[in-house]
Formats: C-alpha cells, structure tokens, sequence
C-alpha cells in the first residue's frame, strides 16, 4: 500500500522498528504472529531504507540543503546526549540521542527549519510502497506500546473484523 512519509517520520520508523526488533521479552507477542510481525518490520525497514538512500543521493546534490545540513547537525550535537568524553551520543544508526524531549533542541530546530523552509527537502513527503501489517501483531505488554502505535501507525492495517 502507498503511503506519504516524510523523513522524520521514517527515520522515527526506523527506529521503533530497530527497538521492536531487539526485544529480549518476545513473550509479548503471540506465538503465531512473532515470523509475520518481524518479517513485516524487516521488510519495511528495507523499503524505507532504500527510499531515505534515495533521496540522501539527490539532497548531496543541493548546496542549499548541505547548508541547513551542517548547521543541523550542529544543532543536534549541542543537546544530544552527551558521552563520558563530552561528545553527542549516537545510537546503532547514527541517530543522536536525547533531543526527542529538549525543548531548547526543538525551538532550535524550528527556526533553523523556518529559515530553511524554501529548501526541497524539509518536511517533504515522499510517496512509497509500504508492507501493511495487522494490528494484532504488535507486542501488547510493553509500556511503549502507544508510541509504537503511534510511529508505526501508517504501517499498521486495522483488524477489520472488530
């Protein structure tokens, strides 16, 4: 099925999938649905991957976008996390950690935006086929499980049975 996603979004995907995806307590997840649950997330973890690759190509192109890259990126290793030699934490995929809830980071990031806002790439939605899976599937025990829903919502197809 066809969906919109910007790159925030998928990126935020890519994430929720990679933690789903190293769950230690799989006994959350109903036996008969763990191989259709995580082939769906491998799957679109692929699909989205690809898609990001393909647009990270056509945005090294842009001087524009490399411009509002660097000072992104700046902006991103100011609140992040910090490590024991000071520098911004990144997680397995290169995704700093702790800006989700700064508000200084998101003030930040809103005005770099809001000067940037006539750049191509910002907040664009881009148009890809996604593997849809059932709401069923997901892990129901876990206290993330509203932000999982949440994040993955266009990758979820609701049971229509109920």
């Amino acid at each position: 099925m066809q969906v919109e996603l910007s790159e925030v979004e998928c990126l935020n995907i890519i994430q929720a999938i990679n933690n789903l995806m190293n769950l230690k307590n799989l006994e959350f997840i109903k036996p008969e649905y763990k191989l259709k649950f995580f082939y769906a997330l491998s799957k679109n973890l692929r699909i989205i991957q690809e898609h990001l690759k393909q647009l990270q190509e056509t945005k090294e192109k842009d001087e524009k976008w490399q411009e509002y890259e660097k000072k992104r990126i700046s902006l991103c290793e100011k609140y992040a996390e910090k490590d024991e030699k000071g520098e911004a934490k990144k997680d397995n995929n290169g995704i700093f950690i702790g800006l989700e809830n700064n508000i200084e980071f998101t003030k930040e990031i809103n005005k770099l935006q809001t000067e940037y806002k006539d750049c191509a790439y910002i907040n664009v939605k881009m148009p890809m086929d996604i593997y849809k899976f059932n709401i069923e599937w997901l892990p129901v025990n876990t206290d993330l499980l509203g932000v999982y829903i949440n994040i993955l919502y266009n990758l979820i197809e609701e049971n229509k049975n109920e």
